[in-house]
């Protein structure tokens, strides 16, 4: 079967994209938290807790001093690897399955990244994101990981965007 030019040409689009995306990675030496909730007063007053704005200024910190370049631009795919110092009750465990929870790591990571105001914009740029919690090597403490890029699908034609989107489907899960 004879392919047209075209689709060769998305095809070939795509891979030159997956080997051009660069990915920058942080390693911020910060024992994982959960961002906490803020509060509101009786009278309408909304202030963060203390804890997290403390977090997320030593998180913001952190990104600065690693990152010097340009401020990213467009969609970006957000992985973090929370390493949770590992208790002397889980000697084998991997997994960190216990709080705080894995969506509440990354809001304080993605808004510590935006209130940094040196790697993007607002963490609403980012569209694909995955965050894993894992014990540390024993005796360790704990740290975080932030890996980012620019999409691989963000410029290219919608065809092709609709080539990788199913490729990305059938991989997501696989271990």
């Amino acid at each position: 079967m004879k392919r047209s030019p075209a689709r060769n040409a998305d095809r070939a689009q795509i891979n030159v994209e997956r080997q051009s995306v660069d990915t920058t990675k942080f390693t911020i030496p910060i024992e994982p938290e959960g961002k906490k909730e803020a509060r509101r007063t009786r009278g309408g007053h909304v202030f963060k807790h203390p804890d997290t704005r403390k977090r997320m200024d030593e998180i913001a910190e952190s990104i600065c001093s690693q990152y010097q370049g340009e401020l990213l631009r467009g969609p970006l795919q957000v992985l973090i690897v929370a390493y949770r110092s590992r208790p002397k009750s889980k000697p084998k465990a991997v997994y960190v399955d216990v709080k705080p929870d894995w969506d509440n790591i990354s809001k304080l990571v993605c808004d510590a990244a935006t209130q940094s105001g040196v790697l993007w914009d607002d963490d609403c740029q980012i569209v694909d994101g995955r965050s894993i919690k894992l014990y540390a090597p024993p005796g360790e403490p704990g740290w975080i990981e932030l890996f980012v890029r620019r999409h691989p699908a963000a410029t290219l034609s919608k065809q092709a965007a609709a080539v990788s989107t199913e490729a990305l489907w059938d991989t997501m899960y696989v271990a």
